[in-house]
């Protein structure tokens, strides 16, 4: 070894840190592997591989650590070991392989030079010769110099000639010198500054969830790029006075923005950093990266965003000098491992290189394989060459799989032709989605056609099943059983006592009735009235009933004796008593004013985001629309079925359990209050004794419900209302003979998709829209989301409701019309498609949170802490800028953070898991998110005066030495306080030489104060 050290320059002090953190990624691996045909000289080739690697002493030297502080030790010139293996018998498949794996095999930086040759034999003739190197020794420029210098100095030993390769003017130690030695006045280090303050992370919709620690290894897709897009962008470059790369990359930037949602985030390209001419001959790492912005504000033109691409270029390039690990530091923005800092995607436009390597006679073409590595998210790099042009789009299998790759790409072919077709418009009108996509999404949203119906309204159905079956049984209650006939005739009598008040066609009627007998007959009575009905449940709170009757400017509001006592004195409309079974009879050739189907049949009111309840207005047409589809979907309809009317009137589910047996023939089992309120077990002693076919509840009921011992298999079960979590989906299953997870808010009328569960779920879907239903999955400016991208989801068809009653302006708001004429309705839901055809729900985008500057989805973090053994619910909320989960069960909050801690990248991981008796639920079973309880507050001890004892007192110590301070609190974070990836290599290499203890460096990331890990040097060895 030499005697004195080399400095290692800023990109290698990044290179081996990172090696030193994840010592198995080799994603940092560079190579060239080239085919050869013809005859090979292996004591010429042998000579000329000594000799480059005695010219480059970078090719020599290891990178040992002295004091958390890498040194760069460099051996003198020795032969260079080759690996040489016959693999006649296998071909060039082995010999792939064989490539492949050392191609992937990561370097210890410390115990040996930082490269690798194999010269595999596939015959006399043929050969392949693999040359990998780490990316600390070089770059994409250092590989092509090393092909030239090899083939000349194997040129020259094979003639038995001398080297004709001149001396080098700099070496790469003298250049890693300069660099130490060079001044920099700071402006180039205040221009990133400003230039990336408050740059966001890019979100792009991934296939997997994001893992603690960046996954490195990947795949790649290839794919052509038609001549006239190339032809087109180099003529829209000259014409902005730009470059092709930066046609290209703007587009790029239009496709992550149309996935993301985003309109600012960066994206990577690489730099050669040879700035001198005594650097073009030189191997080493002098290229860099750097992070362009993108802006995307406003609505941009493609000549637009093609100058701000320029200007952005331009300003980058010149300010290129300033170290990426540098930056890092002045950003603080190093301690996220679950992806690359500053940017997760980069963009190259590469010129490949016409020929190969020629060693005499033997020669050949450079093999470019899938190595399965990727050093960020996504990659997309453009080669030109002579023949042609790919693109290639390099994934992390992480988060991405092949089809996804194979989707993304033939998307920016298609968006670069919409752009560059007409560079006029604004951007986000580009076609982003090819055909044949499209047309599959297209296909994929509607729900099919309505089967014919003879009548058009639910009344008309009920009144005409009472004639059919008049002595067939309607319902059993708690009094007793009711004939079709003997509802009818209560209806009738309820009818009769409204008429008498005042009440017909477009009047609404408030119901505060129990759950009992009385209820339906005072529904279909309001119906036959051509009245719209309100129910209020009269165990709910009474004032916010009285503000929906004057909201909705009831004509009345109907009520028995055991509810008029709850109504408030100052209740703002009349109150009327139902009549009594033993009432007579009116007359029954009074005619009743059915309604049609345009008129309102219930008003149902929905928690406003203002504060201010809403009044969801549902007109029969829609109503019957959905029985219909409902029971040729799920069934339930027809003499032999049976339904529980389990939900709250006040729940608009209700309105599926109550009319859809009574307009078919079937029966409605109604429970009393105190059956439903109580633990489940007498829901589930009904359900079996009734013999009930159809039960349905929210989630959170079915829970209960599970819990209290339910078990059917004759029973067709459905969950709505909230998201189903997947172990309550494979439990629920087992349990029943069918089970369906429904969707639909109320403004669709109850349901507007459903999806049967399979015997072994993998994954919960929304399913496929039912028949008569419209569902789109669009982004911010109204285009369709493709497969895997989140969007909001817009339902339309004959499911939608009338509107938001007295409230124009938010209905105008939320009932929209789109480009094609539809009229649809914003659900605020965020889903995707899925590539099996069905729709994931993601969560409501008013539940998206930001935690230090990260997105973060709650509804991710509740299904992993559902996943936990001892968890049997599970919610997540943001109090403040403090993330919090929520479980009931048996499950230690310790061992839930750690678990989360495993699995989610660090910003995700809630600060506190709270377990709770139960979980706050509405007074519809939904979980009542803004009723969970706030976290403890903990007040952080202060730095001075606290006494640290054992190996914590030590660890202490060190902080303060490399840190250059007094003190430290045990639960100050280490990055607030000024660490980077030289002070955490740093406080590792004293800990292992004063403690003996080898701290793996991604713990500092993990748990970065005192406290957490004086905890893990305890319990080390």
């Amino acid at each position: 070894m030499s005697d004195l050290p080399s400095p290692l320059s800023p990109h290698q002090e990044r290179f081996w840190f990172l090696q030193r953190l994840d010592p198995a990624d080799a994603s940092y691996n560079i190579y060239w592997v080239h085919r050869l045909h013809g005859p090979l000289d292996p004591d010429a080739l042998g000579r000329a591989l000594d000799a480059l690697v005695a010219r480059h002493e970078v090719l020599r030297t290891r990178y040992p650590e002295r004091d958390g502080v890498p040194a760069a030790e460099t051996a003198p010139p020795a032969p260079v070991p080759v690996e040489r293996l016959d693999v006649t018998a296998g071909g060039i498949e082995a010999a792939h392989a064989l490539v492949r794996a050392r191609v992937a095999t990561p370097f210890d930086l410390a115990a040996g030079a930082p490269l690798r040759i194999s010269l595999l034999r596939l015959g006399e003739r043929e050969h392949v010769l693999c040359l990998v190197l780490h990316h600390i020794a070089g770059d994409g420029w250092s590989m092509r110099v090393l092909g030239g210098e090899l083939s000349a100095l194997y040129q020259a030993f094979a003639d038995d000639k001398p080297s004709p390769l001149p001396p080098l003017a700099l070496t790469h130690g003298q250049y890693a010198a300069e660099l130490a030695a060079a001044a920099d006045d700071g402006r180039a280090l205040a221009y990133w500054t400003g230039h990336l303050a408050g740059v966001p992370d890019l979100e792009l919709p991934t296939d997997l969830p994001r893992a603690a620690v960046r996954a490195t290894t990947g795949g790649i897709h290839r794919a052509a790029v038609p001549a006239e897009l190339m032809a087109a962008a180099d003529r829209l470059a000259r014409e902005h006075r730009s470059t092709a790369f930066m046609v290209l990359l703007a587009a790029y930037q239009v496709l992550l923005a149309r996935h993301s949602g985003q309109r600012d985030f960066c994206v990577g390209t690489p730099v050669a950093g040879r700035t001198r001419l005594e650097h073009e001959g030189l191997v080493g790492c002098l290229a860099g990266t750097v992070a362009l912005r993108a802006d995307l504000s406003g609505e941009p033109t493609f000549h637009q965003l093609v100058d701000r691409v320029r200007a952005a270029s331009l300003g980058a390039f010149g300010h290129q000098q300033v170290p990426f690990a540098e930056l890092m530091r002045a950003l603080d923005v190093a301690r996220d491992r679950s992806r690359t800092p500053l940017f997760q995607t980069m963009f190259a436009l590469q010129h490949a290189e016409p020929g190969g390597l020629a060693l005499g006679g033997a020669t050949g073409a450079f093999l470019d394989l899938d190595h399965g590595q990727a050093k960020c998210d996504l990659a997309l790099e453009i080669w030109r060459s002579a023949t042609g042009t790919e693109c290639h789009l390099t994934y992390s299998d992480g988060l991405f799989t092949a089809a996804t790759a194979e989707r993304l790409t033939a998307r920016y072919l298609t968006l670069l032709r919409s752009l560059l077709d007409a560079p006029d418009r604004p951007v986000h009108t580009a076609e982003l989605l090819p055909e044949a996509e499209r047309a599959e999404l297209v296909a994929r949203t509607a729900g099919g056609p309505l089967p014919a119906a003879e009548l058009p309204t639910a009344p008309a159905r009920f009144l005409d099943r009472a004639r059919r079956t008049p002595d067939a049984t309607a319902l059993h209650g708690p009094a007793g059983d009711l004939s079709y006939a003997e509802l009818a005739a209560q209806s009738a009598r309820v009818a009769d006592r409204l008429r008498a008040h005042g009440v017909g066609p477009g009047s609404v009627v408030g119901v505060f009735v129990e759950r009992s007998e009385a209820l339906p007959a005072a529904l279909l009575g309001v119906w036959r009235t051509g009245a719209a009905y309100l129910p209020l449940d009269p165990q709910h709170a009474a004032a916010r009933g009285s503000l929906a009757l004057a909201d909705a400017g009831a004509a009345c509001v109907l009520v028995t004796g055991r509810t008029a006592d709850r109504l408030p004195a100052d209740t703002p409309v009349p109150v009327v008593h139902l009549p009594e079974p033993g009432e007579s009879v009116p007359d029954p050739g009074r005619p009743d004013h059915l309604p049609g189907p345009e008129d309102p049949a219930y008003v149902i009111y929905t928690s406003g985001s203002t504060g201010r309840p809403k009044g969801v207005a549902v007109g029969h047409g829609a109503l019957a629309a959905f029985l219909d589809a409902t029971a040729a979907r799920v069934g339930g309809a027809g003499p032999d079925a049976c339904w529980l009317q389990l939900t709250s009137i006040s729940f608009d589910i209700s309105g599926l359990e109550i009319h859809l047996p009574l307009t078919t023939g079937g029966r409605l089992v109604v429970p009393t209050e105190e059956d439903v309120t109580g633990d489940g077990r007498a829901v589930v002693r009904l359900a079996a004794d009734r013999r009930v076919t159809h039960l349905q509840a929210t989630p959170s009921g079915w829970q209960l419900l599970l819990a209290a011992g339910f078990t059917g298999p004759q029973v067709t079960a459905l969950a709505g209302g909230e998201a189903l979590p997947l172990p309550l989906a494979a439990e629920l299953r087992r349990r029943s003979g069918r089970l369906f997870n429904m969707y639909g808010p109320t403004e669709t009328t109850i349901w507007s998709a459903c999806w049967e569960v399979p015997e072994e779920p993998a994954a919960v879907s929304l399913g496929a829209p039912i028949p008569g239903t419209d569902l789109r999955v669009l982004d911010a400016d109204g285009g369709l989301c493709p497969v895997g991208v989140p969007g909001e989801l817009h339902i339309g068809g004959a499911g939608l409701a009338l509107g938001y009653l007295g409230r124009p302006d938010l209905t105008a708001e939320r009932f929209t019309t789109g480009a094609d004429g539809v009229r649809r309705y914003r659900t605020g839901d965020l889903v995707r498609h899925r590539e099996d055809g069905g729709l994931e729900f993601l969560g409501r985008l008013d539940h998206q949170v930001k935690v230090r500057g990260h997105r973060v989805e709650l509804g991710e973090l509740e299904a992993l802490l559902l996943a936990a053994p001892g968890v049997r619910q599970s919610a997540a909320a943001l109090h403040g800028d403090t993330l919090v989960g929520y479980v009931t069960g048996t499950a230690d909050p310790a061992d839930l953070r750690a678990r989360l801690a495993a699995a989610l990248p660090g910003y995700a991981v809630p600060a506190a898991v709270l377990v709770l008796d139960a979980l706050p639920t509405t007074p519809n079973g939904k979980l009542d998110r803004k009723a969970l309880p706030a976290p403890p507050r903990r007040d952080a001890p202060a730095a001075e005066g606290h006494a640290y004892t054992g190996r914590s007192a030590e660890l202490h110590r060190i902080w303060c030495e490399v840190l250059g301070v007094d003190a430290v609190g045990p639960d100050e974070d280490l990055f607030d306080l000024g660490g980077h990836s030289l002070v955490i290599a740093r406080i590792a290499a004293r800990v292992r030489d004063r403690l003996g203890t080898d701290l793996p460096l991604d713990a500092f990331f993990d748990t970065p104060t005192i406290r957490s890990l004086g905890a893990l040097l305890e319990v080390a060895p």
